[in-house]
């Protein structure tokens, strides 16, 4: 058997609501979850037209999902879930950050192997962090050689958190907060 609780307010949210937005409340939580969906649309397309190589499966794109979390009263949505993420696209975060969980770079292969044919041909060092094409076919490194280089952040969470304080900003003026 479950613990019920009822929280019953000591006032009324609908006058506090009519002196900040006037009568403009719904229609301000109309625009508010719209720019979720938007932002949401946002990322998944920013992910999607910034991979840095190709064939790119766009497992990290669909894991992007829009969360409604409550609309009573509020208006509370969530872009991305960890868990979900975690579970479909498990580099979720080195592909945002270049960076392991740990805080330490991520480099493709671990560092102990090199990339040595691209689908677009063998791997030319003069090429080197620039090319877009998939690695097919590697060799364990030895010695003195250089080790293949960092993976580049695409920031795709700050990308759309600075489009989320744009947005709100626009929101809160077009209502004059």
């Amino acid at each position: 058997m479950g613990l019920k609780i009822t929280y019953k307010p000591k006032f009324k949210a609908q006058p506090i609501y009519h002196k900040a937005f006037g009568l403009d409340w719904g229609e301000f939580q109309l625009h508010a979850f719209n720019m979720g969906k938007i932002l949401h649309k946002h990322m998944q397309s920013y992910i999607t037209t910034n991979h840095k190589r190709s064939g790119a499966t766009g497992k990290l794109a669909k894991g992007i999902n829009f969360n409604v979390l409550s609309t009573t009263g509020k208006i509370s949505w969530g872009i991305g879930h960890i868990p979900t993420l975690n579970q479909q696209a498990k580099y979720w975060y080195a592909i945002n950050y270049g960076k392991k969980v740990n805080g330490q770079p991520f480099i493709p292969g671990g560092g102990k192997y090199r990339p040595v044919e691209f689908e677009d041909g063998p791997a030319n060092s003069s090429r080197r962090g620039q090319g877009t094409s998939k690695a097919i076919k590697f060799r364990k490194l030895t010695g003195g050689e250089l080790k293949p280089s960092v993976i580049r952040p695409m920031h795709f969470i700050q990308d759309t958190y600075s489009l989320l304080i744009k947005h709100t900003r626009l929101l809160l003026l077009r209502y004059k907060k």
